[in-house]
């Protein structure tokens, strides 16, 4: 909302509550728990109060929260959108394809995707030894328990309910 057209701005909620899809498929859950219970210094968007964002509003969310919302006009989509683009654009497998794509998101937080897979590799390695070693220590004894009188009686009497039902 702008201050402009008399209407005074609203704290909003640090969720996808300004997007107006997202608060709706959310809305049942998310404006119960937050909204209503739990934080009512937070005003809910309710369905009724969507109307398009202005450019200033957008920008303010962006500026608040860092995330650019679809409806916004410094919204830009990926060139790919999903790694059946990437296959079907390059003719590449689905390994590469995933590879590429988490290289893409990984540098966008600025990581090496090849040292992921390295200290993924090295702690799956490193649980497994551990798993390894832990199965070698861990001997069970071989004796079997025998069963209590309760649990001899209980026996019984489903054998015997078997029998009577089976006769029938």
């Amino acid at each position: 909302m702008s201050e402009s057209n008399g209407c005074p701005k609203q704290e909003a909620c640090s969720m996808y509550c300004e997007d107006k899809f997202v608060a709706d498929t959310n809305k049942k859950s998310h404006y119960t728990n937050v909204h209503f219970t739990k934080n009512p210094s937070i005003a809910p968007y309710r369905p009724s109060m969507f109307a398009d964002m202005c450019d200033e509003d957008h920008d303010e969310y962006t500026r608040r929260t860092g995330i650019v919302l679809h409806s916004s006009r410094h919204f830009e989509r990926p060139t790919q959108s999903s790694v059946f683009d990437l296959m079907r654009e390059h003719n590449i497998s689905n390994d590469v394809a995933i590879i590429l794509m988490l290289d893409s998101l990984v540098k966008k937080r600025g990581g090496d995707v090849r040292q992921l897979f390295v200290d993924h590799a090295l702690r799956c390695a490193t649980e497994q030894e551990a798993m390894e070693s832990q199965n070698e220590e861990v001997t069970l004894p071989a004796t079997t328990k025998s069963l209590t009188s309760k649990q001899k009686a209980a026996k019984r009497k489903v054998a015997a309910a078997a029998k009577r039902s089976s006769k029938k």
